[in-house]
């Protein structure tokens, strides 16, 4: 598994081989078992890479901000790691970026993302999105390396259902 300085949690077995895989598309299934966190481990491997972005789509506001939470308990105390409160974004030393954002906003932010090249693409609790999925279809399009990425880093969706 890539790690760097920033991934805080050591992960299981289970959350091991869903992040060793570098397919395009890969699913966890299986509530309660660390999707979520797998997730955010996954988002974060690539933040030494300058030009990396990753998205993590959660279904509703309050999972977002659980998921917020969480981040900021791995990132606070990382002094050159830097937080936008306004749309949720870390930007670290290499100019990477993580965003998490709430599926509620992402049918008038999905504009936004159509400008974008996104490395990685995670999206959580895949089974709540039944009225969004057209947004989310046009989501995984946007799944790209930005120009002067390294093409040592993999274009990945993760999805945890």
């Amino acid at each position: 598994m890539k790690s760097n300085r920033f991934i805080k949690n050591i992960p299981t077995k289970l959350q091991e081989e869903f992040l060793n895989d570098d397919c395009f598309l890969k699913t966890w299934k299986g509530k309660g078992l660390g999707g979520t966190t797998a997730l955010l481990i996954a988002a974060t491997q690539y933040v030494d890479e300058p030009y990396y972005v990753a998205l993590i789509v959660e279904p509703t506001y309050p999972q977002a901000l659980i998921l917020v939470e969480k981040a900021k308990s791995w990132w606070s105390d990382e002094t050159d790691v830097h937080f936008s409160n306004l749309k949720h974004t870390w930007t670290f030393p290499s100019g990477a970026k993580i965003r998490i954002e709430n599926l509620k906003e992402l049918p008038e932010d999905i504009y936004y993302y159509t400008a974008m090249d996104l490395p990685f693409i995670g999206i959580d609790c895949y089974h709540s999105y039944t009225d969004h999925l057209s947004s989310l279809e046009k989501l995984k399009l946007r799944c790209r390396l930005p120009y002067g990425i390294s093409k040592s880093v993999p274009r990945r969706i993760r999805i945890v259902s």
